[in-house]
């Protein structure tokens, strides 16, 4: 398992190569702009499947283990960079890029694709992670035209934080309608 360096109580999430981040979309040709919704004006810098480098899955492993201890969930890290399920489709956030053309990871999700006996398969949002100092933009909000034109109906997954929840409710994704 790839884990962020240092001890428990740091975060330093991973830096990735400008090239790195605009091939990622060449695992999903013709997913970077979806009805008109560009993924990288919504702030969305690349996609990862298992088909994806392993940087890149390495990137989306550190923050998913990030959002693991944080949320102290009973089991185990919600993605792995050895993964060969293509069932699943992660987002990378990252800073902008330095002059040595690196860019810092500062946030990352998952969606999983789900079968429900009462819905027809699709994806859900299986969990979403950013780094501390990057919460309360505006990150993912920015980013939910994307993810609904992709997936459509945003469907999140349990265990999320109250922030999380509030966002729910606030802009009434499911399961939190009204």
């Amino acid at each position: 398992m790839f884990v962020p360096k240092g001890d428990y109580y740091d975060i330093l999430p991973p830096r990735l190569q400008e090239a790195q981040l605009e091939v990622s979309w060449a695992v999903e040709p013709g997913k970077e702009t979806i009805r008109g919704t560009s993924a990288k004006s919504a702030g969305v810098r690349a996609v990862v499947t298992a088909a994806s480098p392993q940087a890149l899955r390495e990137a989306v492993e550190c923050l998913a283990y990030c959002f693991h201890r944080e949320v102290e969930c009973h089991v185990q890290t919600p993605y792995c960079s050895c993964e060969a399920d293509d069932q699943h489709r992660a987002y990378l956030w990252t800073a902008d890029g330095d002059s040595a053309g690196e860019s810092l990871v500062i946030g990352a999700c998952c969606f999983r694709l789900r079968q429900w006996s009462d819905a027809p398969d699709g994806y859900a949002l299986q969990w979403i992670w950013f780094h501390p100092y990057e919460r309360r933009k505006g990150h993912f909000r920015k980013a939910l035209p994307y993810f609904t034109n992709r997936f459509g109906r945003i469907i999140a997954e349990e265990p999320y934080s109250p922030a999380m929840e509030a966002f729910l409710k606030k802009h009434r994704l499911y399961p939190h309608e009204q």
